[in-house]
């Protein structure tokens, strides 16, 4: 796996790089708790209205690295809210 940059966060880490030539994320959490588990739960999904898991173990998750379109905040804050509201139901028609 090719290594780009690191994000720390409160509970876990995550290492932002490339695997067989597709942009990935390995998740770490550095602690028993409500995330310990979550490459089992978004396995679950099968990437249907979420990413994709590659592998897991607990406590480690390695994902699919998903280029973010807009913020729906921001769509909302621009008096959008009809347009976020559509586009977080397809979501979770999907799910």
């Amino acid at each position: 796996m090719g290594y780009r940059c690191r994000r720390n966060f409160r509970n876990s880490d995550c290492i932002f790089g490339s695997s067989h030539h597709q942009p990935v994320v390995l998740k770490v959490i550095r602690q028993l708790g409500d995330e310990w588990r979550c490459g089992e739960v978004l396995e679950t999904f099968n990437g249907n209205g979420m990413v994709r898991v590659y592998h897991f173990t607990e406590g480690a998750v390695l994902l699919e690295r998903l280029n973010p379109g807009d913020s729906l905040t921001k769509r909302v804050l621009k008096g959008q809210d009809e347009e976020a509201t559509h586009i977080i139901a397809q979501v979770m028609q999907q799910m």
